[in-house]
Order: structure tokens, then sequence, then C-alpha cells
């Protein structure tokens, strides 16, 4: 159609391309009548947008239907072929069935958020339900309808995330489903716990604490889905330049391993300096100017789940301190604890950290190849930036470059 309207000449006259036209026409009612159908089915799912979705499919067929009728075409004689419409016309119809299969896709997409939020809602009434049971058998009983929910939450999510276009959201969709996934596991072992010892502090706080973080976990994974989310808050601290970020960030590259040993040994001093370093790495990422808004979203919860998950695990420390080495259901959980830090500081905080330490590598390679090759120019010094060969203004913007200075070479 796009192609028939942008013609310059009048639709075509001759039998073979008014064929060709009709043959357009009807393949695009078929392809409208499937769309409606799928549409239908939609609105049978979803009763709040039943009558909304009904209205805009019968929108949808009625124009479909019109293209149909209006690229077909007699042959008459002294006349040729005779449209039973002119193009004005057309182009009338095909704009009303843009604007119906627009608000069908709308309307789609409302539908497939309000299904992810109802999945959302009855993982969190099920959590609520989960706090209340007193008994191992109820627990696990319990537990086993949440786990068909979270598969549910977790396949609706998915879907949403291939299918969000935003990157930002995208990459906060990844890690939040990531954060509940690991979740359902430390919610087991810490209940059990619980469960063995309902006396025992550690064991009330730390159930309770994942708890908490999976409400939020949710609460931030609807937050996204249905666009809620508000725009990133400015750090209140001051900003260092970015080649002296990269250049802590750089002298943290063994963060990640020794994090896991200190953790692994119980050595809960070295573990909260270890932790406290790595909170540092995710607050110096947020804080660099040169740097994709992805990396900015990924710091930024990355941050809160470091923080969060650092202070079960020093709980769980405890638990199993409190409870002798001889507790299996402590050595258990805090096992399933260390695995979970392993896993987030070595595939997402290592993963981003390495990420930014490359790209700034390779930033500081081409740097260093566009001083050699305009040795020769007007700004003769050692590090030139690549405004400098701009026609206007990259005086001004060498001068710039040229105050933050050169990258580190440890980033090298």
């Amino acid at each position: 159609i796009q192609s028939l309207l942008s013609s310059r000449c009048d639709l075509g006259k001759t039998e073979r391309i008014a064929q060709l036209v009709s043959e357009m026409g009807v393949r695009v009612g078929q392809a409208v009548e499937q769309f409606v159908s799928a549409g239908q089915l939609v609105a049978g799912e979803n009763p709040q947008l039943a009558a909304e979705l009904s209205e805009a499919c019968h929108l949808a067929r009625q124009a479909g239907q019109a293209i149909v009728q209006q690229t077909q075409y007699q042959m008459e004689p002294g006349r040729g072929v005779v449209y039973a419409c002119d193009r004005h016309s057309l182009v009338q119809a095909a704009k009303r069935l843009v604007q119906a299969v627009t608000r069908v896709l709308v309307l789609g997409d409302q539908a497939t958020v309000l299904q992810l939020l109802a999945a959302k809602d009855r993982v969190t009434a099920c959590l609520t339900e989960l706090a209340k049971r007193s008994s191992f058998a109820e627990f696990m009983s319990q537990f086993a309808e949440l786990g068909q929910h979270m598969v549910q939450l977790g396949q609706l999510s998915g879907e949403r995330q291939a299918d969000v276009k935003c990157e930002i959201a995208r990459c906060k969709l990844a890690h939040m489903r990531s954060a509940l996934e690991k979740a359902v596991g430390l919610q087991l072992t810490a209940s059990k716990l619980y469960l063995r010892h309902p006396d025992n502090t550690c064991a009330q706080r730390l159930r309770a604490d994942v708890l908490a973080h999976m409400r939020l976990s949710l609460d931030s994974l609807a937050d996204v889905v249905a666009r809620r989310q508000q725009e990133r808050q400015s750090r209140s601290s001051p900003r260092l330049p970015d080649h002296q970020i990269l250049g802590q960030l750089a002298s943290e590259r063994g963060l990640i391993g020794h994090s896991v040993q200190v953790a692994q040994a119980l050595d809960w001093h070295g573990f909260e300096l270890a932790w406290e370093r790595c909170l540092t790495v995710c607050l110096l990422i947020s804080q660099l100017h040169s740097c994709p808004p992805c990396w900015w979203a990924a710091a930024d919860w990355l941050e809160y789940y470091v923080q969060t998950l650092g202070n079960m695990l020093l709980t769980s420390m405890r638990a199993l301190e409190v409870l002798t080495p001889a507790s299996k259901v402590a050595q258990e959980n805090l096992d399933a604890f260390l695995d979970t830090w392993r896993c987030v500081v070595t595939n997402e905080l290592g993963h981003l950290l390495l990420t930014v330490l490359d790209q700034a590598s390779t930033l500081g390679r081409r740097q260093n190849t566009l001083a050699t090759n305009g040795g020769n120019g007007a700004g003769g010094s050692g590090s030139v930036s690549p405004e400098t060969s701009a026609p206007e203004g990259g005086s001004k913007k060498a001068a710039n470059h040229a105050q933050a200075g050169p990258l580190p070479s440890k980033a090298n």
C-alpha cells in the first residue's frame, strides 16, 4: 500500500497492474482478518479490556474490508480499467486501517501488562501466606504454589523483556528477573532455618529480609513493566572526572575473587571490607559521565542488590556461629547465600566492571592512535583530542579535553 500511495502516477490503468492492485487488496484483507482474530482472543482473556478491544477489532475489520472493496476493478469498453474508487478514497481507507490496527496493538500491549501485573500480585499474595506458615508441611505446600506462580511470572516477564524496545528497561528487567529467581532458593533455606529455630533472632531477621527483598524486587519489576519508573536521581556527592574513576576501577580488578574467598573463609572483617569495596565499585560506575545509560541502571540496581545480599550473608554467618557449626540447616542456608553472592559478584558485577574497563582500554588505544597520526597537526602536543580535527570550535573542545587528562595506564 505504501508503494502504491507514494507513487507519483495514478492507480495503474493496465489490466496487469489492476490485477496486482486487486490481489494486494485481498492479501491485506486476509492479513487483517488474522490480526483481528488474534485481537479477539486477547479480548476474551482480558475482561477489563474486552469492550475496547472488540470495538477496535470491529473497526479494523471494516477498514480491511474497505481496502478489499476499493481495490477491485472492472474492464469497461472504451474506458479500460475502472476501479471501485479513486486514489483519494484509497488513501483515506489506508489511514483508517492504520489507525484501527494501531489501536488494537496499543490495547493488546495493555493486556500484556495487566497479565504480568496480575501474575506479580499472585506472587505477592503467596509470599504473604508463606510468612504465616508455622509448620514445615504447611510451608512446603505453600512454597510449591509459590513456585508455580513464579514460573508463570518468569515466562511473562521474559516475553516482555524480549519485546520491550527501551534498552534501559530491558536491562532492569533482566537484573530483576535474575534477582527474583535467586531469591526463591534463598527463601526456601531461610524459611527452613526459621522453622527449625523459630526463637533465633538471626533466623527471624533473615527470613524477614528475604521476604522484603522479594517484595521490593516485585514492585520494581511492576514499575518497569507499567512504565512507572522515575527519572534517575542525581548523586549528592561530587563527581570525579572519568579518568580518575577509571583509575580506581582498574585497581579493583581482583576484588571479585577476593570477596568470594573471604566470604567462603567466614572472615567477617575481611568480608565487610570487600563488601564495602564492591559497593564503591557500583557507585563509581554510576558516576561515570561517558557510559551508556543502561550501565547506570545496572550499577544502581547492583548497588542495592549487593547491599541487601551482603547484609543477608552476614546474618547467615552469625546464625551459623550462634547455632554452632553442627547445625546442618544453618550450614545449608549459608551455602545457599555464599553461592548467590559468588554468582552475583562474578557474573553481574564482575562482568559490568570488566565491560567498563574494556571500553576504557579501547578508547585509550584509539586516542593514542589519533595522537600519533595527528602529531603534525596544529595542537602539536602529546595527547590530542578527536575534537581537535573539527573545522570550527575545535580548539575549545580540545582545551576542555586536555584539562581532563589522558586515561590512566592501569585502565589501558
